[in-house]
């Protein structure tokens, strides 16, 4: 649980940028057992061939320009309705963080937090640990975490993860999934969260957004 215990140290930032590479704070907490720092390392996509990338050492050409991500299309599973995925997962450390670590609920046996905001152009981008003295069904294809709606004129859009993983056994699971989505008008992210696995009912949580 000690997942649930921080505070914010920095609100991130690139580190170095360049053609080749780039190096940047996604997030850094302070926590009882010390300060933990997140980094995330980036380097473009090599298409070329292997011919193509002798010449091009030869020749003393760097290496082709970073390509796209591209996410898979959304999909229905019948609760709420499901928002569409953006263009692009943005690179959340580009950006700056607008919210710290936060619980947004719990019982006796899970917890779901709220471990990273960040802010991304229009984008927010963060990430939901959630953390269970049970053991929950999961496999590559299926991580029975919270489920996630925003807010949107009175209606609730329900949010996929980009991407998500789970590990755990028979008394006890531990989640990670990232989410993005389009950054609210005002300064507060108004989410709905459930975790029917663990037996946590539906609440919503206003989280502020703090000035970058």
């Amino acid at each position: 649980m000690d997942r649930t215990l921080g505070v914010l140290a920095h609100r991130g930032g690139l580190i170095a940028e360049r053609p080749e590479l780039t190096v940047g704070v996604l997030r850094a907490v302070s926590r009882p057992t010390g300060l933990e720092l997140e980094l995330v390392a980036r380097r473009p996509l090599d298409r070329r061939s292997a011919g193509e990338r002798q010449a091009d050492i030869r020749a003393g050409r760097r290496g082709p320009a970073p390509a796209p991500r591209r996410l898979l299309p959304p999909y229905d599973e019948g609760r709420h309705r499901t928002g569409d995925f953006p263009a692009a997962e943005p690179d959340a450390e580009t950006g700056r963080i607008v919210a710290g670590p936060e619980v947004l609920s719990r019982n006796d046996v899970a917890v779901v937090v709220l471990t990273r905001l960040t802010e991304v152009g229009g984008a927010l981008s963060f990430e939901l640990g959630c953390v269970a003295t049970i053991g929950i069904t999961h496999d590559l294809t299926t991580v029975e975490g919270a489920t996630v709606a925003v807010v949107q004129d009175g209606e609730a859009v329900r949010v996929q993860p980009c991407t998500a993983g789970a590990g755990g056994g028979d008394d006890f699971f531990e989640s990670l999934a990232d989410y993005t989505v389009a950054r609210p008008d005002g300064d507060v992210l108004p989410l709905l969260i459930s975790w029917a696995a663990a037996n946590l009912p539906e609440v919503c949580v206003d989280i502020p957004l703090t000035a970058t």
